[in-house]
């Protein structure tokens, strides 16, 4: 998804060079690295639904079921 970030970045850049105007990037739709296990995530963490007070439901996945697993 990072690659498509840059990638839509770029699109818009051309339009506005091109006198278009293009929709608003909506960053909050771009995952975001931790360089962790598991190294990414997408949208609010449990946390800021909290603090925004919105009705969400937080789900768990079990590591072990992961598909790509770490080579250690």
């Amino acid at each position: 998804m990072l690659a498509h970030k840059g990638f839509r970045e770029g699109a818009v850049v051309a339009e506005i060079i091109a006198g278009q105007k293009p929709h608003p990037i909506k960053y909050d739709n771009v995952p975001s690295v931790t360089y962790c296990h598991p190294e990414s995530r997408v949208s609010l963490t449990e946390d800021q639904c909290k603090e925004k007070k919105l009705d969400y439901v937080a789900g768990k996945f079990p590591f072990s079921a992961n598909g790509r697993p770490a080579a250690r």
